[in-house]
């Protein structure tokens, strides 16, 4: 059956701090049977079987579907998260769609980007960002929990070049 709509449950502080903020929304109907469908067409996933979570981006923002719940993260417009479950209402409606024609993947999926800006960190190991490890670090940035702002060693130069690999994911979930 077809999402036919959504419905915003909270708005609330992003958990990666600023002055940004995350949605908690719902569709009509529950979505965790699509999950491993999505992650096979996605090229920037990354699912959780175990904890029935798909982690992705869309319009350069953090969203974390479940069976129940979608959660955008780093929103500064409120706008923005109605445009985004409107393109996610779309995308699941599609999976759902061509399900016959699509071999569903059960395993993580790990996107080389979270790599790269791994690259650019100090590699020290030092928590100071709050994490235990610069690769915590990297792939905590690229799922849109941290902020590069949140590394006080990182040079400007590197937080530009992270800034601008952030920006480059493209949007997975619109055609």
């Amino acid at each position: 059956m077809a999402i036919k709509s959504y419905r915003i449950l909270n708005l609330l502080p992003c958990v990666t701090g600023g002055k940004k903020l995350r949605v908690v929304a719902a569709f009509d109907q529950e979505i965790g049977d699509l999950l491993p469908y999505c992650n096979a067409v996605l090229e920037r996933a990354a699912y959780d079987h175990g904890r029935g979570t798909l982690t992705t981006r869309c319009y350069g923002r953090p969203v974390i579907l479940s069976s129940r719940h979608v959660v955008i993260g780093q929103l500064t417009d409120p706008g923005l998260a109605e445009e985004i479950l409107e393109a996610l209402k779309d995308f699941l409606n599609r999976v759902r769609e061509q399900k016959d024609k699509i071999t569903p993947v059960y395993e993580a999926k790990i996107d080389p980007t979270w790599q790269q800006i791994f690259i650019l960190l100090p590699r020290t190991n030092c928590a100071a960002c709050g994490e235990q490890t610069c690769v915590a670090f990297a792939l905590k940035l690229w799922s849109g929990e941290q902020l590069p702002e949140n590394c006080p060693r990182l040079e400007q130069p590197e937080m530009d070049k992270i800034r601008a690999l952030l920006d480059e994911i493209h949007d997975p979930l619109l055609p």
